[in-house]
């Protein structure tokens, strides 16, 4: 039986043991799902930890960057988000991965939505805005708007991951014409 969990800080009314019992019983894997509540300070343990007996593990708040210093290897993207959301443990050691990017850019596959050269407005500047902000520049996507309360607060990493995205706040959404808006 594989172990996978939930790292993060506080786990208390998260679903995911339930969520992922009821998809390892559908689909026929051998695995169970623990919620791993970790403080910062435990986290280099709690990792040694999942090193030796877990297959994966997803990761959550405040772990998805204090985790990243932790790992072998981590992907292009989501060394360029500044995120990991899940990890991989196996032979070749811990590797970190952020899926919103991949879900994010498989929805709008889906979708048959072609954000190349179009203008396209981002409505929120949280963790997961800067998956879909890198997809979106991996996309060549023509103007970029990041749509947030606070223009004079938002967090500046956003322009290592897209020097050229303009903030604006949710007035300056009103006048904005486009091609997309992402929620």
């Amino acid at each position: 039986m594989k172990h996978y969990g939930l790292l993060g800080g506080k786990l208390g009314h998260s679903l995911s043991p339930q969520i992922h019992e009821l998809f390892f019983k559908y689909t026929g894997i051998e695995g169970d799902y623990t919620l791993l509540e970790t403080p910062q300070e435990d986290l280099p343990k709690r990792m040694e930890e999942l090193r030796a007996d877990y297959a994966g593990s997803n990761v959550t708040i405040p772990h998805k960057l204090h985790v990243m210093p932790l790992l072998d290897s981590i992907t292009r993207e989501a060394k360029a988000i500044g995120a990991v959301n899940t990890i991989k443990f196996d032979e070749n050691g811990a590797e970190g991965y952020n899926t919103d990017y991949f879900g994010f850019g498989r929805m709008l596959e889906y979708n048959n939505i072609d954000v190349r050269a179009k203008r396209v407005a981002v409505l929120g500047t949280g963790g997961a805005a800067r998956a879909v902000v890198k997809y979106m520049v991996d996309k060549r996507v023509g103007k970029l708007y990041l749509v947030t309360r606070d223009v004079a607060h938002v967090d500046k990493d956003f322009l290592k991951i897209a020097p050229k995205c303009k903030f604006i706040d949710y007035d300056g959404l009103a006048a904005l014409t486009g091609d997309v808006i992402v929620n």
